[in-house]
């Protein structure tokens, strides 16, 4: 089996072309000067961090810094005002998470926090660090998640509007988004990772990504996460297998370098090859390591 080291060496990393501007709000603060000056500018750079997954992460270096208060009065205010309305978003957001993992638990099924919520709890300094729009969630087994989308579904969440009917698990890994009844919050329950759990990819290995999970608590209530190494896997196959057609955003590399830093030498690098090879997303993963390394400098 390769290193980890040779899943990387075979070719230059290379970047999509609007994520330097956007890393460079984080990495290297005093930048923001370069698009404060002009309103329209300032609040279309605003936009792009906040759609990348940056937009927390460069407020905090631009206060950190000093950044935020030499900015001209007018962009210091577009970026305060947006940053106030990111925490309010993201506090009614952890507001319906609560009530879901409540509902959850109290019909006896332990969910697999994936992405966004399982990061921000995880793995950010400040869980408010690590932006989401909705929550994801897997089960380890479709009929717990169909359970589990039964039990929502009975607390009046609804889902969207539907296209041609067929069976729900035919092309996707999560059935039909379901949205909370009051704030329309959406939740998503998975039923395997970026492949269908009917994929034979899936049960052909891809569900040894679900092994070696963490448990833990988050307002008393027990949840669990993938293994760090899984995790990395996720990520990129999310990212670059998934939804290879879309630009990638570039809060993935801060995902993944959360991930490495907090596990440190307790990241298990062959597992992480072994589960990429098992589960089909080796290509996936080298392009995730070599934008790590580019982006940020992290060498894996």
């Amino acid at each position: 089996m390769p290193s980890h080291r040779s899943m990387i060496a075979d070719r230059p990393p290379t970047l999509p072309p609007h994520w330097p501007r956007l890393i460079a709000a984080v990495e290297r603060p005093e930048s923001a000067a370069d698009w404060a000056g002009e309103a329209e500018a300032w609040e279309a750079f605003l936009r792009d961090l906040q759609g990348a997954g940056l937009f927390p992460l460069a407020y905090r270096a631009w206060r950190a810094s000093g950044v935020l208060e030499s900015l001209p009065g007018p962009a210091r205010e577009a970026a305060q005002a947006r940053m106030a309305a990111y925490r309010a978003g993201w506090t009614g957001a952890w507001e319906e998470i609560a009530g879901v993992l409540g509902l959850f638990a109290s019909s006896g099924l332990t969910p697999v926090l994936l992405k966004g919520a399982d990061l921000a709890l995880r793995y950010y300094p400040e869980p408010h660090l690590r932006p989401l729009t909705d929550l994801d969630v897997l089960f380890p087994t479709v009929p717990e998640a169909e359970r589990a989308y039964a039990v929502l579904e009975g607390a009046g969440f609804r889902p969207g509007n539907s296209g041609i009917p067929m069976d729900d698990w035919v092309l996707s890994q999560h059935l039909p988004d379901l949205f909370a009844p009051k704030t329309g919050f959406p939740v998503e329950v998975h039923g395997a990772l970026v492949v269908s759990p009917r994929d034979s990819r899936w049960a052909g290995r891809a569900d040894r990504l679900l092994e070696g999970r963490r448990s833990y608590e988050w307002r008393g209530v027990a949840v669990e996460g993938l293994s760090p190494e899984a995790l990395a896997v996720h990520l990129c196959g999310h990212m670059w297998e998934q939804h290879a057609g879309e630009p990638p955003k570039a809060g993935v590399v801060y995902d993944l370098r959360a991930v490495l830093e907090r596990e440190g030498p307790a990241f298990d690098w062959d597992r992480l090859v072994d589960l990429s090879r098992a589960s089909g997303f080796s290509e996936a993963v080298q392009t995730g390591l070599r934008a790590l390394d580019a982006a940020l400098g992290v060498r894996a």
